[in-house]
Order: C-alpha cells, then structure tokens, then sequence
C-alpha cells in the first residue's frame, strides 16, 4: 500500500473528520470499514505524538516554580493554562510543529463505493475528501 505525507495540521483535521463518521449507521461498506479503519488509525498516532510534543513545547515556554515544574493554572472543564514567558515564541514553536510532515504508511483512497450506503456527513466529507476518500465521482449505477 502506498504512504501518503500530509502535515500535521491535516492529521488534525482528518481525524475531526474521523470522529465525525465513527459511529455512522448503516457503516461503510466491509472494505471501506477496514481502509477506514486504518487510516484512523495512523492519524491518532500521528495526533497524539503532536499533543506530546505540544505539551512539551508549553513546558519549556513556562514560567518554573521553585520544583522547576512549568507553572500552570486550572481553568475549569479539565482544562489549563501555562504561564507562558513568552507567547509569541511559543507560537511560533506551535505553528512550526504543525506544518511538520508526517508520513501515514500502509493507508489508500478510499472510493465513494466503498463507502456504500453509509450517510457521511457534508462536513466529515469536507474534511476527508481529496485525502482519505477519493475526490471523484461515483460511477453511475
């Protein structure tokens, strides 16, 4: 199967799109289902080594307490904020991170037959068409 390069800032927005098909009723076709499935599952692991290098980066663009742990505030809902020294490197950092290439091994098009009777929704299929499905139309029946 062939690798396909996107950057990390794709990675992210297919796996929106990802999360936006997982549980479709009817499902894609068995075919569809498996290339799906794959591609899922290259595109989390590629996200989560970005969120890892990204927490890494808001480490060292904090503020250290006296333990030298980056310092951070709890604002609700699960969520922090770092006392950053400054934001401007740190977004600079983050910006680079994403434009990062990542190479997804053993993923194909997934065709719009494969994908059968499954309702996939306009914006899922915004963020996956020309990457993960093909950008063509279907074959008349």
């Amino acid at each position: 199967m062939p690798d396909v390069t996107v950057t990390t800032k794709r990675a992210i927005e297919l796996k929106a799109g990802f999360d936006l098909i997982e549980a479709l009723t009817p499902p894609p076709a068995p075919r569809g289902r498996y290339a799906l499935a794959k591609w899922s599952e290259k595109v989390n692991a590629a996200v989560e080594l970005y969120q890892k290098q990204l927490k890494q980066q808001l480490e060292d663009h904090s503020h250290k307490d006296e333990r030298g742990k980056a310092i951070r505030k709890d604002i609700g809902g699960g969520r922090v904020k770092y006392a950053l020294i400054d934001e401007d490197a740190f977004t600079a950092a983050s910006d680079a991170l994403q434009e990062e290439e990542v190479t997804l091994t053993g993923v194909r098009p997934v065709t719009q037959a494969e994908l059968g009777d499954c309702p996939v929704p306009v914006l899922a299929l915004r963020l996956l068409l020309g990457t993960v499905i093909e950008d063509k139309e279907p074959a008349a029946a």
